[in-house]
């Protein structure tokens, strides 16, 4: 998807239900990346933990539009490929050093991009229903 900017003034400031359902989204995005705070230099996150599994997908579905609207450019597909490109190399790591494919240095990955991309987003969408931006 192409960065389609608009000029300023095109969009309606939302209403009542717009900025709630913003407030809603800014505060799940935030609830699924919080046991991420929680982990210590050196845990490794269960594979089985379905709330990783949940926000790994969504980071890797949203990061083209987080880094595209982020960086003000259009980079397409790049910033995806980069993130799952992280998480192979991750996973390679772990393999090699610890002989495991899931271990500390894939846990690090994921949830060094989880936070970045969606700590963005879920401050964001907070952000703009508290001030009523239009968009």
């Amino acid at each position: 998807m192409a960065l389609d900017l608009q000029k300023s003034g095109t969009f309606f400031r939302p209403g009542l239900i717009g900025r709630g359902i913003r407030l809603l989204q800014g505060l799940v995005i935030l609830f699924l990346i919080s046991p991420l705070f929680a982990l210590r230099p050196g845990d490794v996150v269960s594979i089985d933990n379905w709330s990783i599994w949940i926000t790994l997908a969504i980071t890797i579905l949203v990061a083209n539009e987080v880094v595209n609207h982020g960086f003000g450019r259009d980079f397409g597909q790049w910033p995806r490929y980069g993130l799952l490109g992280f998480l192979a190399l991750g996973s390679l790591g772990d393999y090699l050093i610890n002989g495991v494919l899931w271990g500390k240095i894939i846990t690090l990955i994921i949830a060094t991009e989880s936070l970045l991309v969606l700590g963005f987003l879920g401050v964001s969408f907070v952000v703009a229903a508290a001030l009523a931006v239009p968009g």
